[in-house]
């Protein structure tokens, strides 16, 4: 593989070698019609809606397997997402999208600010809002009440902090399970990061797409947040690795890039480029997705392929910065995120919204969706399996009242919890803002019982075309539903 692919600091950007660029490109078309077939495991995985379990289930899977296979299945993946099939272009992103190595930095955790926020708050100035907030205080109160009152629960926190960094200071010598009144203070903090989030959704009051956009990545972030404290927790030392490290060992990792690094065919050169600049890299969360967004946007006629944009990731990347041959719009981007040096455009991703460059479904995408009249049911499907969050949505009256939101839940949720709410609070399945919720409720996979739902058979809630599809057994619709609609069908 050209050594300009190889990710690292030594990497020296010119201009964009369009041979060599051409050259992958064209092997690439020659290569995918024989990829190995994307079937078995691979299709199970890709159906999970959560990116963390996605991208968890995935690199399980693969580090199970011996390198022969391992390769075959990323080589299916490959196969899939040239051919742009959804299902492929959410493990290849899963694959690609790893937590990095260095995400968790030790002074970060150390500092519980998230907590410390959220203590104060809830301690001195207003009660819990929730009973999630209730239950959280109280778990708080439990350790820290011993160290002191409650007007000193900042001094309080000074013993626990400094402990954090006395054991965070050498990762690689952590002890695990970690002590637990660490460990609590750990989830707990994460815990706060959430709560954090939910309380900033409640304040969104205006239904204002563009408000909504600025505040995705901040809940985004808050959520990943407690997932890695959590990781912390569970895995001590190994949930400061990417995953690379993580699921495959040291060893392992070490003698596969060996491997990779010798062979020949295309699909090797590709995943060494791919992994010697995973491993050498610091990615944050769904980075890689959106910078081959951002290629595909800006890149040319020739990177509108996914898989063409995404070889040119390890090629444009330095020093999390991507190097374009144009200058791109800047009405693009939310900051003063473009500068020229070196003959090239250079785009800081750290002033990049990547957010705005995913979709919910996990696949690049052009941040323009996100600006539209629709853009807050873009953000509410990408959070369809947090309960919570959906539970907020529908206690917001100004966002349960919407057209449509109530419905996409209804649709896309798989919680008994929030389905059943729906089906029995009126407001939630009537009106004109909650037409379709009927219907959605009785195409929805998830076993809503029977009873619960008998009540929408009927031509208050549902066309009779769409009774008559019922009927007829429309694909995903359940057995028992179809067999309720018959039988009102013959009575009637």
């Amino acid at each position: 593989m050209p050594a300009e692919l190889v990710a690292n600091d030594s990497t020296v950007l010119t201009r964009t070698p369009d041979a060599e660029e051409r050259a992958l490109a064209d092997a690439l078309d020659r290569w995918a019609p024989g990829a190995p077939a994307f079937d078995g495991p691979l299709a199970g995985i890709a159906d999970e809606a959560h990116p963390r379990r996605r991208r968890d289930a995935l690199w399980t899977l693969l580090a199970e397997q011996e390198r022969g296979t391992r390769e075959r299945l990323l080589e299916a993946i490959i196969g899939a997402a040239y051919r742009e099939d959804p299902a492929g272009l959410r493990l290849l992103f899963s694959f690609l999208c790893g937590r990095p190595r260095s995400v968790l930095y030790p002074e970060r955790v150390a500092t519980l600010r998230h907590l410390d926020r959220l203590g104060r708050r809830l301690l001195l100035v207003t009660a819990p809002a929730s009973d999630e907030e209730t239950a959280w205080l109280a778990e708080l109160l439990a350790i820290v009440e011993p160290m002191g009152p409650p007007e000193q629960f900042q001094s309080s926190l000074a013993g626990p902090r400094d402990a954090l960094r006395a054991l965070l200071a050498a990762p690689e010598g952590m002890p695990h399970p970690l002590p637990d009144a660490l460990a609590r203070l750990l989830l707990l903090e994460g815990r706060a990061a959430s709560l954090r989030g939910a309380r900033l959704v409640d304040q969104v009051g205006d239904y204002d797409p563009a408000a909504l956009a600025r505040l995705l990545p901040l809940v985004v972030a808050l959520d990943e947040w407690q997932g890695d404290l959590q990781a912390l927790v569970e895995r001590g030392a190994r949930g400061f690795k990417h995953p690379l490290e993580q699921y495959l060992g040291e060893e392992e990792l070490v003698g596969w890039r060996r491997a990779l690094n010798k062979g020949e065919s295309l699909p090797s050169q590709l995943l060494s480029g791919w992994v010697n600049w995973m491993s050498s890299t610091e990615l944050v969360g769904d980075e890689p997705t959106a910078w081959v967004g951002l290629l595909r946007t800006l890149g040319g006629r020739r990177y509108r392929k996914t898989l063409h944009a995404a070889l040119l990731l390890p090629l444009r990347w330095r020093q999390r910065r991507l190097g374009l041959g144009e200058r791109p719009p800047r009405t693009l981007f939310r900051a003063s995120a473009v500068s020229e040096s070196e003959g090239l455009y250079w785009v800081d991703l750290d002033a990049l919204l990547w957010s705005e460059w995913v979709s919910p479904d996990g696949c690049p995408m052009s941040p323009e969706g996100w600006r539209d009249e629709g853009s807050p049911l873009l953000m509410l499907r990408s959070r369809l399996q947090d309960d919570a969050f959906c539970e907020r949505i529908l206690d917001n009256e100004q966002w349960s009242q919407r057209h449509g939101v109530v419905e996409a839940i209804a649709r896309g949720s798989r919680s008994l919890k929030v389905l059943l709410r729906i089906a029995r609070e009126r407001r939630l399945h009537s009106g004109a803002a909650c037409r379709g919720v009927p219907l959605a409720l009785l195409e929805n996979p998830t076993g809503i019982p029977l009873s619960a739902l008998r009540t929408f058979l009927g031509p208050r809630y549902i066309s009779r075309h769409d009774f008559t599809r019922l009927a007829r057994g429309s694909s995903g619709v359940r057995q028992e539903i179809v067999h309720e609609a018959r039988q009102l069908q013959k009575h009637n």
